[in-house]
Order: structure tokens, then C-alpha cells, then sequence
């Protein structure tokens, strides 16, 4: 009788070519981790700028009950607070709050909701350089 101890070499070609194709799925699920962790990386960093702009545009909102004059890259409020789309950046009274914006525009409206007309401010932001941030928010100004 033969001794059969040890691995023969076709079996060693079969474990190395299952090696192989786990490595291959190995490297695939790494790289595909390391793009989207870079991706979110990097969509943070614009939805920080957002929510800078949202914090401050929610509390001039709640303090006014109108706008005086409202176009695509401006808007005024009563109280004479005014926010500006130019450049890259969005300005509060001529002081940015906002870096890296590539669009925003403001639109106003109106809306009836249990005999109470509520006037609504739609913001447009676009946010981004490879990867972009696009939202579209509706503030409520003050109605009571």
C-alpha cells in the first residue's frame, strides 16, 4: 500500500486559487470602505456649513413676522436683517456665515392654515465640491 501523507499538488493549486479569491473580496470590501468613508467625510464638512447657516436663518425667522424684499440671491427682513448669496459664501448683514456654496436661492410664499396666513420662506442650498450637499428647507416666519 501507498502512503498518503501530505497534500498532492493539485490540491495545493485549488487552496492557493481559494486564497486568491478570498483575498480578491477582501481588497474589494476595503477599497469600496475606504471611498465611502471618504465620502463621509466629506458630505460632513458641508452639512457643518448648512447647519451653521440653518441655526442662525431659524432664529431670524422666529423674530420676524415679514420680509420687505425677497430675491433668488437675497433676502430682507423687517427688522433690517439681511442675508446674501455671492461668491461662495451666504453674508448676514455683510458678514459671511457660510463658506463653499455653490447655489442658494431664497423664495417666499404663503399659506393658509386654520384662518391663520403663515408666510414661508423656501431656501435652495447647494453645497459641495466632488461630492455635493443639496437641500431644500421651508422656514416659517413668526405668525402670532
Amino acid at each position: 500500500m501507498k502512503s498518503e501523507k501530505g497534500i498532492t499538488l493539485i490540491t495545493l493549486i485549488i487552496y492557493m486559487i481559494a486564497m486568491l479569491i478570498i483575498l480578491s473580496i477582501l481588497a474589494l470590501i476595503t477599497a469600496n470602505f475606504n471611498m465611502n468613508s471618504n465620502y463621509i467625510t466629506e458630505k460632513g464638512k458641508y452639512i457643518a456649513e448648512f447647519n451653521k447657516f440653518n441655526m442662525i436663518f431659524i432664529s431670524d425667522c422666529k423674530n420676524n413676522k415679514d420680509t420687505t424684499n425677497v430675491s433668488d440671491s437675497e433676502i430682507l427682513f423687517e427688522d433690517g436683517t439681511k442675508y446674501r448669496f455671492s461668491g461662495n459664501g451666504i453674508y448676514r448683514n455683510d458678514q459671511k456665515i457660510c463658506n463653499e456654496i455653490n447655489i442658494c436661492k431664497f423664495a417666499k410664499t404663503q399659506t393658509n392654515v386654520n384662518n391663520c396666513t403663515k408666510n414661508i420662506i423656501k431656501v435652495s442650498i447647494q453645497i459641495g465640491g466632488t461630492e455635493v450637499f443639496a437641500t431644500t428647507t421651508e422656514y416659517v416666519l413668526k405668525y402670532w
